[in-house]
């Protein structure tokens, strides 16, 4: 009798296999798919392989911003090398002592520019120079041969192109030529102009008085 009913359960079991509505016994899968990724937080951290991206673009950007940095920095050393080194070092006038040039000539121009007082022969000479002189900037690197120009003869009174240092020469050899002023009245300056250049003007001193005094610039001012 037991036989009979496990044999008819059987045929049960297998016929109802057969229709496909059984249910395999064991687990012989994953019973659920699991995350791609595993849950880091609120913050997780990127891929690698998008960090491995923004390194990469980083990385050329800190190169590009030296090599540009690099090249900045040269040029500023080649432009201070060739527009204030250089002239200092070999143009004439701005370092060591200046021969101050007397000829009848000179004097004679010096004698029409005399006033009665220091300060009006200051402003005359001053006056003479910046307006027979032309300070035309672009021509500082056209005409560079007028840099090296140390006799006041040939050029005095000759309407013309004349650098800074040229034009101070001038300046101080018609001051000294009148007998007003002394060398110890006069001192050189040398600097850097906002244009990069390098330029040069004269400090003028009566009694507790200074003048600046540039031709180039066009510039007569009382400092004290």
């Amino acid at each position: 009798m037991r036989f009979r009913i496990c044999t008819k359960v059987n045929c049960s079991v297998k016929r109802f296999n057969r229709i496909g509505g059984g249910c395999r016994s064991g687990q012989t899968g994953q019973t659920q798919n699991l995350l791609a990724y595993a849950y880091e937080g609120s913050n997780p951290s990127p891929p690698i392989k998008q960090t491995i991206r923004i390194e990469n673009i980083y990385n050329k950007e800190c190169a590009l911003i030296i090599m540009v940095t690099k090249w900045v920095l040269l040029g500023i050393v080649l432009y201070f090398f060739l527009f204030f080194l250089l002239p200092l070092l070999f143009l004439p006038g701005f370092i060591g002592k200046r021969n101050i040039e007397t000829s009848p000539e000179i004097r004679h121009v010096a004698k029409k520019l005399r006033k009665n007082t220091k300060e009006a022969t200051l402003r005359s000479i001053f006056k003479y120079v910046q307006g027979t002189y032309s300070s035309e900037r672009h021509l500082l690197l056209l005409l560079l041969h007028k840099h090296f120009y140390k006799k006041i003869g040939k050029i005095l009174g000759k309407k013309q192109f004349l650098p800074c240092h040229v034009q101070s020469l001038v300046f101080i050899t018609l001051l000294l030529n009148i007998g007003q002023f002394s060398k110890k009245d006069i001192q050189r300056k040398t600097q850097m102009s906002f244009t990069g250049f390098i330029h040069q003007y004269y400090l003028v001193k009566m009694g507790k008085t200074i003048y600046k005094a540039d031709p180039f610039y066009n510039i007569l001012r009382k400092l004290l």
